[in-house]
């Protein structure tokens, strides 16, 4: 069975849906990382997906109508002058909606251009789940996909990521793919404060990556940990 988009976006919105759809029409790293999954016969899981725009409020404006809500997640980046509002609805994936500084922070914010060039009705880029972002990004690397960076976050930390480098439209940096292994808080706690816990299609995601990574420590000691002896005569 072939994994297409159409399975990617199968009970979402159709706004949502339609955005998703033209974002891999567009985006050849998403692509990319659709057929490996498909290859492999694993399943690939929009963590979130973020839209650039001169005026947040306005341009989400679209999503609360169809129930997605803001619970007070802000995310700021006051270095590269933009900040963003995270909106969520159950069974879907998270929405960043990211918006320049009005103010002296924003002044050389690349995100104001960019909006100017493309609008407000395209994706920026798409995250996707994976278990094992090194694996993931040498699996990636193989296909051809070049990546903007090295990854960001040491081993072990609650958030890691790596984007793509930015595919271009008429020239200009257009879009990018992010692969992360960030859980939410609500991973952690057996019953979190969050209206969509019930029904969320990606908390149980996590809950089975936790799971896994727990049994691996549970199963090591000390000495499994200390460095191995070389036997007499080899180096």
């Amino acid at each position: 069975m072939t994994l297409t988009v159409a399975d990617l976006v199968a009970g979402y919105d159709p706004a949502v849906s339609a955005l998703i759809t033209r974002y891999f029409d567009e985006n050849e790293a998403a692509r990319t990382a659709l057929d490996l999954a498909d290859r492999a016969g694993r399943r690939l899981v929009i963590d979130h997906m973020a839209i650039r725009c001169h005026r947040v409020d306005e341009r989400a404006g679209e999503f609360v109508a169809l129930g997605y809500r803001y619970r007070d997640e802000l995310v700021e980046y006051p270095d590269q002058g933009w900040w963003a509002k995270v909106y969520r609805k159950a069974g879907s994936p998270a929405i960043f909606i990211d918006q320049a500084y009005e103010d002296d922070r924003g002044r050389d914010s690349l995100l104001r251009p960019w909006v100017d060039r493309f609008g407000d009705r395209v994706l920026h880029h798409i995250a996707v789940l994976v278990p094992d972002i090194e694996a993931a990004k040498a699996e990636m690397e193989r296909a051809g996909v070049q990546f903007s960076g090295d990854i960001v976050g040491p081993r072990g930390t609650r958030l890691r990521q790596i984007f793509t480098a930015a595919e271009a439209r008429g020239g200009e940096a257009f879009s990018v793919l992010e692969g992360t292994t960030s859980p939410w808080w609500c991973v952690e706690v057996k019953d979190p404060d969050c209206e969509y816990a019930g029904t969320c299609g990606l908390r149980p995601v996590w809950q089975a990556l936790q799971a896994a990574a727990e049994g691996v420590l549970d199963r090591l000691t000390l000495v499994d940990l200390q460095p191995q002896r070389q036997p007499a005569g080899r180096r």
